[in-house]
């Protein structure tokens, strides 16, 4: 029989420091952008007024972008193409 082998130890110091970056990366961001978080639920109700007005959604508007998408999908492949043959 052969026994599973031992789990290797966890590097605190090295998770938490990473979860601290991620905090302050996400905290900067957000003070960047002026974004508020007692803002944001004070204003719940809009939102939910909106995903109200949503709802059915109208796909009228669809084959109005058939010729737009196409144009970013070539913009896509040419970028593509470009950046590989310079990389």
């Amino acid at each position: 029989m052969n026994a599973a082998p031992p789990k290797p130890a966890r590097n605190w110091p090295l998770l938490i420091g990473t979860l601290g970056f991620l905090v302050g990366m996400t905290w900067w961001s957000g003070h960047g952008i002026g974004f508020s978080l007692t803002e944001l639920l004070c204003n719940l109700p809009g939102g939910q007024r909106l995903l109200q007005e949503s709802w059915p959604p109208d796909f009228a508007f669809l084959p109005r972008l058939y010729a737009p998408f196409l144009e970013t999908i070539y913009i896509a492949i040419i970028g593509t193409v470009v950046g590989g043959i310079l990389a």
